[in-house]
């Protein structure tokens, strides 16, 4: 299966492998050259800002047999989503994690996030709305009476009295009084096509 048929659910906090001549040519940009290169071994996880990340942890070659080459503790390798959606990932559930523990607590450490986003990366009924490499990123609709519905990109960041609220990426070509890196507060609703989609609507002052 390619990279972009995969939720990030699917790939997020497992242990994945991606091999094949796009992958090798990948990794040799980057710097990482071994006789027989193949593939990599890798740690799939969300960065809040950076996006679904793909942390290498070991390198593969294939002489007769796959061997992998353990990435040092120190050496951090990350490869963006974006950068293998067209490749082939096969989702691994019988790696011993042991072997890569101390790596694997550095990346969760360092991505730490607060148990409100947690939940809401599990709310499938946000997934119409997100981007596809950054779970977190969710197009939100603005509604005022008198302008164009404007579209626009929020970080979300949590949800508090039922509400969700996030960071505005974008700058927004009508004035509904918002500003790029605002924190605004936004919730669903139906639109006439009867799918989901969220939206911020100007309250009245």
């Amino acid at each position: 299966m390619k990279v972009y048929e995969m939720s990030f659910r699917d790939m997020d906090q497992k242990m994945v492998e991606i091999h094949g001549m796009k992958m090798v040519k990948l990794l040799e940009k980057m710097g990482l050259k071994l006789d027989n290169l193949y593939g990599a071994l890798m740690y799939g996880y969300i960065d809040h800002n950076a996006g679904f990340i793909f942390e290498i942890v070991a390198l593969e070659t294939k002489k007769r047999n796959i061997e992998y080459r353990i990435v040092p503790i120190g050496v951090s390798c990350k490869i963006p989503r974006f950068d293998v959606q067209e490749m082939d990932i096969q989702i691994l559930d019988n790696v011993n994690v042991e072997l890569f523990q101390d790596k694997i607590d550095m990346v969760e450490k360092a991505t730490e996030v607060s148990k409100e986003l947690e939940e809401l990366r599990l709310y499938k009924e946000l997934d119409p709305s997100r981007h596809l490499e950054y779970p977190d990123d969710i197009m939100v609709y603005f509604l005022d009476e008198g302008k164009d519905v404007e579209a626009c990109w929020v970080r979300l960041e949590g949800i508090q009295d039922g509400k969700m609220y996030g960071t505005v990426l974008t700058a927004l070509h009508q004035n509904f009084g918002v500003k790029e890196k605002d924190t605004i507060y936004f919730g669903m609703t139906e639109m006439e096509d009867h799918k989901l989609a969220c939206v911020w609507v100007k309250e009245d002052e």
